[in-house]
């Protein structure tokens, strides 16, 4: 909102400009460089405030970036590339891997449904496991539906929702799965799983 007041005043900035030149040249009353000195405290007081805004929004990135690096533990680190992508990395090895440790053992633990006769079983097997590992088994729709009510995305949009703004859903979301089932999620390392599994979705 200070940013926008500001940028409110850059039309009267203007005004206050052109009059201290006519002023200046029709009267000869030196005002044009208390105008100009205006003019640059107003840039420099934009300036300023861009700057800082944009330092405080890093700031909360970066704690939210902090607040996930929990969902995995030593020899793992987790980081997130420049578009916010998380990756981690293996600090034993000094290998690096889009998938979350978890999601590895995740998917290797499907190979145990392979001698399961049928396909139809086999891949409902593993999808039951999927949805257990995410705690999706215990998240209501009804949540998820007022999560996304309140976010106002409920009807079909066109554009394009960013890792962060997946973030903040999904952590709403297993909120109140935590708050129905305290003793059997946990949030972090399943909002980071199920983030995981979303990208390597969208991915294919």
């Amino acid at each position: 909102q200070l940013l926008s007041k500001l940028m409110s005043c850059k039309p009267s900035i203007h005004d206050i400009l052109q009059v201290a030149q006519t002023v200046e040249r029709e009267y000869d009353i030196h005002v044009t460089n208390r105008a100009q000195e205006l003019n640059e405290r107003w840039e420099h007081s934009v300036a300023l405030t861009s700057q800082r805004i944009q330092l405080l929004q890093d700031s909360i990135k970066n704690t939210a970036s902090d607040i996930y690096s929990s969902s995995v533990e030593y020899p793992w680190q987790r980081a997130a590339s420049i578009n916010k992508i998380p990756y981690y990395i293996n600090h034993s090895d000094q290998t690096t891997s889009w998938d979350h440790p978890k999601m590895h053992e995740l998917m290797a633990s499907f190979a145990n449904f392979n001698d399961i006769r049928f396909s139809a079983y086999r891949t409902a097997m593993k999808l039951r496991t999927l949805q257990k590992c995410l705690c999706l088994d215990l998240t209501s729709l009804s949540n998820i539906i007022s999560v996304f009510a309140e976010h106002e995305v409920l009807n079909p949009i066109n554009k394009t929702i960013d890792v962060a703004e997946i973030l903040d859903y999904l952590h709403k979301i297993f909120e109140k799965t935590s708050n129905e089932h305290p003793q059997l999620i946990n949030v972090i390392s399943t909002v980071d799983l199920t983030l995981n599994w979303l990208l390597n979705i969208y991915d294919m």
